[in-house]
């Protein structure tokens, strides 16, 4: 039986996720509420909400949100620890989406989107547009848990970046006087 499109996460960013868990964790129970005390637009709230439940830090109960054990336990964790960093790394093998789709997601050999994606096509009957997007998601999850050896060195600056010039520090040339 495919996974349920719900199942498949859309949140990239794990320091949102784990904003919109903490403010479940206050007592919101509502996505506007979530939205306006944490400043997150509305849709991204329910992305985070739906990646929370995914990742099982976030259950539905009784019609709300409630934290779980493992969510309470990733908001006692420091940011940008080890610690939280095991607990993003161990959800994220745990759900559904990796265990029974792409268990090669985090392991030590880089998968494309292509493979990613054709297997959210096959497993979980999205439509090629959705699987492009949630591959994109689930590859943004591994970028921030498995470092990667870069495929090429970065170039100095990317078009449209601004690149500073090297001698910054030297002073403009004296202005012309009038006369």
């Amino acid at each position: 039986m495919p996974l349920a499109k719900r199942d498949i996460p859309q949140k990239e960013d794990f320091a949102v996720v784990r904003r919109v868990v903490a403010e479940v964790a206050t007592g919101a129970t509502e996505s506007d509420a979530i939205a306006r005390a944490t400043a997150i637009e509305l849709r991204h709230v329910d992305y985070a909400l739906q990646a929370g439940r995914v990742l099982g830090w976030l259950e539905r109960s009784r019609g709300a949100m409630r934290v779980t054990e493992t969510g309470r336990a990733l908001l006692l964790s420091r940011r940008e620890s080890a610690e939280e960093r095991g607990l993003i790394r161990r959800a994220v093998e745990s759900t559904a989406v990796v265990r029974q789709l792409v268990p090669w997601l985090l392991g030590p050999v880089r998968p494309t989107r292509a493979d990613v994606e054709a297997a959210l096509v096959s497993g979980a009957a999205l439509a090629r547009s959705t699987a492009t997007r949630r591959a994109q998601t689930l590859l943004s999850w591994r970028r921030q848990l498995v470092a990667d050896p870069p495929d090429e060195p970065e170039p100095a600056a990317r078009p449209g970046q601004l690149q500073l010039p090297l001698f910054a520090n030297v002073p403009p040339p004296p202005k012309k006087r009038r006369r």
